[in-house]
């Protein structure tokens, strides 16, 4: 037999055998809600960090989508011109601006004014 049952034979003891028996039983509850208290702390705090992570990972996928989109914009503007750049060029007066631009072709009687660039600014 245990120590605890032979004192709750004794009659003269049986109430402090109570006592000591209600505190041990209060203990032990006590070191249960501890621990449940910390399973559920660690548990609320994995889901602290699951929800930054993830509020985060929506933060940076939104501002590439943004990139993204706004870069898509652009191409569409500069095929869009490409393709104009295109359709204009069979025509005469494109191919008298290219030769100008690019070869420094003129007409024999224009007149070609040359500035120096670092007057411009």
């Amino acid at each position: 037999m245990r120590r605890e049952d032979l004192e709750l034979l004794n009659p003269r003891d049986s109430i402090e055998a109570r006592k000591r028996k209600k505190k041990r039983l209060k203990k032990r509850a006590g070191k249960k809600k501890r621990v449940i208290l910390l399973i559920l702390t660690a548990v609320f705090a994995l889901f602290a960090v699951k929800m930054l992570t993830m509020e985060y990972k929506y933060y940076s996928l939104n501002k590439q989508k943004n990139e993204l989109t706004q870069q898509i914009s652009e191409e569409k503007l500069k095929s869009k011109e490409l393709n104009e750049e295109l359709n204009n060029s069979d025509s005469k007066s494109y191919i008298e601006y290219l030769a100008k631009k690019y070869l420094g072709l003129i007409y024999p009687n224009e007149k070609v004014y040359v500035t120096n660039e670092k007057d411009k600014k």
